[in-house]
C-alpha cells in the first residue's frame, strides 16, 4: 500500500522507475483559462502579423509562451514581443542581434 500523501490527481514515478513513454508532455496540450475560471482556445486568439513574420511562428516549443504574450496583450493598440526573432529569408545577412545587414 502507497502511504505517500496525495498529489491532487499528479503522478509521481516510485523512485527507480521511469516514466512511460506515454506520460510525456508532448501528448497533453496545456489549457489556458481566464480569470473566472473558463477555458480559452488559443486558436481563437487572433495572431498580430508581427507573430506571422517571426521564425519562432508554428514552431510547438514556443507556442506556449507565443499565446501567453498574445492573451496579455489582447486589446491593445500595439502588440509587442520581445522573444521575437525575423524569418530569414534566401540570401538575406543578420548580424549578431538579428538585425539585418
Amino acid at each position: 500500500m502507497d502511504s505517500r500523501v496525495p498529489n491532487h490527481g499528479v503522478q509521481v514515478p516510485e523512485a527507480g522507475k521511469e516514466r512511460p513513454e506515454t506520460d510525456a508532455m508532448e501528448d497533453k496540450p496545456i489549457r489556458f483559462y481566464d480569470d473566472d475560471g473558463r477555458e480559452i482556445n488559443p486558436d481563437l486568439i487572433a495572431k498580430p502579423s508581427l507573430c506571422a513574420s517571426c521564425e519562432k511562428d508554428n514552431d510547438a516549443s514556443e507556442e506556449t509562451l507565443c499565446v501567453l504574450n498574445r492573451l496579455d496583450q489582447q486589446g491593445e493598440e500595439e502588440f509587442q514581443c520581445y522573444a521575437y526573432v525575423a524569418k530569414h529569408m534566401p540570401g538575406e545577412e543578420f548580424d549578431d542581434l538579428n538585425h539585418k545587414l
